[in-house]
């Protein structure tokens, strides 16, 4: 008997060797356990590379179809810092070692999600038209709820609605995408403003001192 699994062993072996090799495709890594009140500031890979160890068979159905292998990064129970992770990796199909991760260990900031409100500010560019003025603008919200990681939160120094009004002669109706800016006037865009849009109205108004009037064309002679 032990012979024959002998002889069976090194037969399966010599048709089907064992091999290391490293898969071509990376691995899509996913974040599991992710406390909601707290979000990822850093960058950090969003896939792994795999080395491993199993029969030539498997190792080539792997490199086709890489879909049975599960990688993740689980971030449960942790708290607002800095933290160093391994991925995980779960492999549906066997007999498989996995011999090597790229990267090995993954750096993970995390910062609790905050919230504050802040006025929205109006800005305009270009100038009306010659003996026109703008006056108040009158908001939808006056107000916007800014939401994300403490860090960019508190970095937000304004919120400005832009409205080009080069060359107007009537009021102008908007409705205008909001952004946020730090103090170096830099927009913050790893913050959710609610809302994201507004409605703005600038009346323009014709200053003291300028009349509208018609133009009227008078010919002098003969056509030919």
């Amino acid at each position: 008997l032990a012979f024959a699994v002998a002889v069976w062993i090194s037969a399966v072996s010599q048709a089907d060797p064992t091999e290391t090799r490293a898969l071509p495709q990376p691995i899509p890594l996913e974040v599991i356990g992710q406390n909601p009140n707290l979000m990822i500031v850093n960058d950090f890979t969003d896939e792994i590379t795999l080395t491993l160890l199993a029969p030539s068979t498997i190792l080539d159905q792997l490199a086709g179809d890489s879909s049975v292998i599960e990688a993740t990064l689980d971030l449960s129970g942790l708290t607002s810092g800095v933290h160093t992770l391994t991925p995980q990796v779960n492999i549906g199909l066997g007999p498989v070692d996995v011999v090597r991760i790229n990267p090995a260990t993954i750096f993970i900031e995390l910062e609790a999600i905050v919230e504050e409100t802040v006025p929205i500010l109006v800005t305009t560019t270009g100038s009306p038209a010659v003996g026109f003025q703008t006056t108040t603008p009158e908001l939808s919200s006056e107000v916007v709820r800014i939401t994300g990681a403490q860090s960019f939160v508190e970095s937000v120094d304004q919120v400005l609605a832009e409205v080009d009004v080069d060359n107007a002669t009537e009021t102008i109706e908007q409705t205008v995408t909001l952004t946020a800016y730090d103090a170096e006037n830099n927009p913050v865009e790893a913050v959710t403003l609610n809302p994201e849009t507004i409605n703005v109205t600038i009346p323009v108004e014709q200053s003291v001192g300028y009349r509208t009037v018609g133009v009227k064309p008078v010919t002098t002679g003969e056509l030919a």
